[in-house]
């Protein structure tokens, strides 16, 4: 991988949206497990550039919901 890197996370909610600043917290402990697991070498502006966060409300007449994220990494 080459870095800097961007990380984008795409939160999808079909319960009860999170605002953004809530979902920050959880792209945080995210980007901390890749640096834990060896996916970044490191999480610090030297090595991620930037971390865009987007949160989308879902609607769905499904009895069971699900909230998801997808995340993307790419060199800046």
């Amino acid at each position: 991988m080459q870095y800097p890197v961007e990380i984008q996370y795409d939160f999808f909610f079909e319960t009860r949206a999170l605002d953004t600043l809530n979902t920050a917290g959880m792209a945080k402990c995210i980007e901390d497990s890749f640096r834990t697991v060896g996916v970044l070498e490191d999480d610090s502006p030297k090595y991620v550039r930037r971390s865009i966060i987007t949160v989308e409300q879902l609607k769905t007449k499904e009895k069971i919901k699900n909230d998801y994220v997808f995340i993307y990494i790419t060199s800046s």
